[in-house]
């Protein structure tokens, strides 16, 4: 870790608490502190991600001594009060205190400790704190989130209009669009599609599950977006159509499949991922649900279980429940109810559901905030973020991370069901209502709105996911919203409250006429040149393959396969069938067996495919890389060689 360069850098602060002298001398004799100013439950969370290396700065502004401490996880120490640390130090100086790697280290009063750790494969929720006890107790602590890496986060995005042999866009967490799948060619289906993913335990990979929208209630799971389906299974006999989630509602952290059906009712069943029945819940939610109810699966309450939250569909109320993820996971008869409210919309708009962490400050600040859009009304396209402390309160001994359930075996570890009713549960019988409502005096109301969109076309579809940043920041939280799988709206909340939309299009290329469509990926011709989209995550790549790259001058190359032969900015990579591989990376050696070998990968095939990612930064009109042709002995004259430009950079507003 001496020599690994950080990918995200951070500062933490130890604080004393308190908007006063005396209250902070008060606090300073109870041993209460904060971090970054805050105690546990308002403290800051970094989002992280699996894989990335860290760095962080831990200033203690207080006048006494703390020990830092990160769960999952170890860290070494690359430099105190800003000067580094020789690994080489000799016996006896100070610095062999630091060389071993380290979960505690004490920073001293008014000073400095640097450390750099790699983010371990442990997704989801847990704390770093100040290690002395008393401190601790009194909420100097704060919440990590750890998300699993942004090339194998999984977004299913599928036209809301029925369509024959529908088809599902997967986009990573990149915002690269990654495949195109019809689910259900082979059946002849047409009608439209539910969609979710979900990580099914440590994998790094999502899996994603597809359903049909009506006329059949089939399920299709992918493990690999590149391969046949791996299973599937009917949810329920009576051919509606399917909503379905897929979620850790698990001991383990595997991934269980949600199916709700969207005939006349509320009614959900659960599914191991070869569609074994796991539990099934009927009349969910209180009152007259049409076409059936919505589900979610995510962790609502910061307890690492993924929570199983129903909404009403389109026709019926906008009502939200969310039921405890570690009672059902766990085989409790009746698990308890964490909140039940009605979202905006009007009496029959229905509601999508999921749950994003963002900067917006409140209280509970290791959940996360609810996210609502209706089906239809005049409400339609417009989404609604809730604070979730308006219905869970937070508690400030309730420490994700310590003594989260463990489980173990080739399954989801459900207990077995009751004989007889597979654990049915009816309506609200027998649940145990730990739950704030929105039927009070003082119903809650969302503390964001945005229109993705600016209100054209509808209703949305909706979920969450992350997104890798440019330049060295943070993760970024996004909501995720379309109507079509060719246009993609993510949007990020500042701490202010403010919602940031960029909206991405894939699979189009340029009009006739020459005019400027809204393209991130454009078709790139000879010798063209094209319009880069770079939005706030940075600009899209784009994608190539050998006839895009030749186009009518294949014939006057010397050969049938080509050569990249220089590159002026961004990274070009080629996929060798398993990741993205950088062509333009320095030989790793002088041998002459290295350097054919890095000339043999910079051939382009008849069935290769590269990708250009653009620099962070590019301002001005720019080359981007030529190719010329090589027939395995000589490359052609220079004459035949082809470059690729950038004509004009479009840096689009908030919200579109």
């Amino acid at each position: 870790m001496f020599t690994t360069e950080a990918d995200v850098t951070r500062e933490i602060r130890f604080t004393t608490i308190g908007d006063t002298p005396q209250a902070q001398v008060e606090n300073l004799l109870g041993d209460i502190f904060g971090i970054n100013g805050e105690r546990f439950g308002e403290t800051i969370t970094p989002v992280v991600e699996i894989g990335t290396v860290e760095e962080w700065t831990i200033r203690n502004e207080t006048i006494i001594s703390h020990s830092f401490h990160i769960h999952q996880g170890k860290f070494t120490v690359v430099a105190v009060n800003g000067r580094a640390i020789d690994p080489y130090a000799p016996p006896g100086s100070g610095e062999q205190t630091y060389i071993s790697e380290l979960d505690v280290v004490m920073v001293p009063p008014g000073e400095s400790v640097t450390i750099r750790f790699g983010v371990e494969n442990f997704p989801g929720n847990y704390v770093f704190h100040c290690h002395i006890l008393p401190h601790e107790d009194q909420g100097m602590m704060a919440t990590v989130r750890a998300v699993s890496p942004t090339a194998g986060l999984r977004t299913p995005v599928s036209d809301r209009a029925a369509a024959a042999d529908p088809a599902v866009r997967i986009i990573d967490g990149r915002s690269h669009s990654v495949a195109v799948l019809e689910p259900f060619a082979d059946l002849g289906y047409s009608g439209t599609l539910a969609t979710s993913s979900t990580f099914d335990r440590a994998a790094l990979v999502q899996t994603v599950a597809v359903g049909t929208g009506e006329g059949r209630s089939l399920v299709r799971l992918y493990d690999d977006i590149e391969a046949p389906a791996t299973a599937e299974f009917t949810a329920f006999d009576d051919n509606a159509g399917v909503s379905l989630a897929i979620g850790s509602i698990s001991t383990d952290g595997s991934a269980v499949v949600a199916v709700a059906s969207r005939a006349s009712g509320a009614n959900v069943r659960l599914f191991d991922t070869d569609g074994t029945l796991l539990r099934e819940f009927t009349d969910v939610l209180e009152g007259d649900f049409p076409n059936g109810v919505n589900v979610t699966a995510q962790d609502v309450n910061g307890d690492n279980f993924a929570d199983l939250i129903v909404s009403g569909r389109a026709g019926g109320l906008p009502l939200v429940k969310a039921i405890d993820g570690e009672d059902i996971a766990t085989g409790v008869e009746d698990p308890k109810v964490l909140f039940t409210f009605t979202a905006g919309g009007g009496d029959t708009a229905g509601a999508k559901v999921a749950l994003s962490y963002n900067d917006v400050p409140t209280k509970g600040t290791y959940m996360p905030k609810i996210i609502t859009t209706p089906e239809q009304g005049e409400l339609a396209g417009t989404v609604q973020v809730w604070d979730t402390s308006s219905f869970i309160p937070p508690h400030s001994h309730d420490y994700p991370g310590h003594g989260a359930a463990e489980g173990s075996g080739d399954g989801p570890s459900l207990p077995p069901m009751p004989h007889g009713d597979m654990g049915h549960m009816g309506g609200t019988g027998g649940m145990t209502h730990d739950t704030m409502s929105s039927d009070s005096d003082t119903p809650p109301t969302p503390i964001v709105e945005f229109q993705p969109f600016g209100g054209a076309g509808g209703a949305v579809e909706l979920t969450t996911s992350y997104l890798q940043q440019h330049g060295g920041a943070p993760v970024l939280p996004v909501i995720i919203n379309w109507q079509t799988d060719t246009e993609v709206a993510y949007t990020s909340i500042s701490e202010g409250g403010e919602a940031s939309t960029t909206v991405l299009h894939y699979g189009l290329g340029f009009d006739d006429d020459g005019s400027v469509p809204r393209v991130s990926r454009p078709a790139i011709r000879r010798a063209a040149s094209f319009r880069l989209h770079v939005g706030p995550m940075g600009p899209s790549p784009i994608t190539l393959d050998l006839s895009q790259l030749t186009g009518p001058v294949a014939a006057g190359m010397a050969g049938e396969r080509f050569v990249i032969s220089s590159a002026f900015g961004g990274t070009i990579e080629k996929w060798d069938g398993v990741r993205w591989v950088d062509l333009m990376a320095p030989p790793e050696g002088g041998s002459p067996l290295e350097l054919l070998r890095q000339l043999s990968f910079r051939l382009i095939g008849a069935d290769d495919v590269i990708r250009w990612t653009p620099p962070a930064t590019a301002e001005e009109a720019t080359s981007v890389f030529r190719i010329v042709g090589w027939d395995g002995d000589t490359l052609s004259d220079p004459g035949h060689e082809v470059s690729f430009s950038i004509a004009e950079i479009i840096h689009p507003s908030a919200g579109g």
